[in-house]
């Protein structure tokens, strides 16, 4: 009988989280070492009112780890980056390494290596390692330099078949679509889903 699961632990293995399910903290958690912002930390997955934004987070849940590529987009305040928050959580409570990072500061990275002795390919190959990369920040204003590299990211991440890629945007789907191109659209397309984030935050 000690195979034998009680209801309880078929729901917490099912809701997995631990942290990101828990109201209260069950392990911890490093912000720096997961690549969580500290501002995203303290929220549970169980303090979520939105049955539709939860309906996702299962969902997504349930298809980590097979090379998808995923965006969310929608106005500010809906609760995307605490989406990708929680996914990341529950990412790192099962031995794998997420990491955030804005648009703006990935694509810094790469660019300040430019007159230096490290090489862009260094710093590139470094985006390539996450089990989990969310790029937040994908908005219009980005330069055409800095949407290949979003691009490259991609597409180079796509083509290992076994590393998560989610963007966020606070564009509309028609503006993010035209703003990211097809290609990485074809991607969305082919491994994961666009979520439109259309509720009020």
């Amino acid at each position: 009988m000690d195979d034998v699961q009680t209801m309880e632990q078929v729901l917490r293995s099912r809701l997995v989280g631990v942290d990101t399910r828990e109201r209260n903290h069950v392990s911890a958690i490093s912000a720096l070492e997961a690549g969580i912002p500290d501002r995203l930390m303290n929220f549970r997955v169980a303090q979520s009112e939105n049955p539709e934004w939860t309906k996702i987070f299962d969902q997504l849940i349930s298809i980590t780890g097979t090379g998808l590529v995923s965006a969310f987009v929608g106005a500010t305040g809906t609760g995307k980056s605490q989406m990708a928050a929680s996914l990341s959580k529950y990412v790192y409570h099962q031995g794998r390494q997420p990491v955030m990072i804005e648009a703006g500061d990935l694509c810094a990275s790469v660019k300040d290596t430019f007159g230096t002795d490290d090489t862009s390919r260094s710093v590139f190959v470094k985006y390539m390692r996450p089990s989990l990369l969310c790029i937040d920040e994908v908005n219009g204003g980005m330069s055409d330099f800095d949407i290949k590299l979003i691009q490259r990211v991609v597409s180079r991440r796509y083509d290992t078949k076994r590393s998560d890629t989610i963007l966020i945007s606070n564009e509309t789907v028609d503006e993010f679509a035209k703003m990211i191109g097809d290609r990485v659209i074809d991607r969305i397309n082919d491994t994961g889903l666009l979520f439109d984030f259309t509720w009020k935050g």
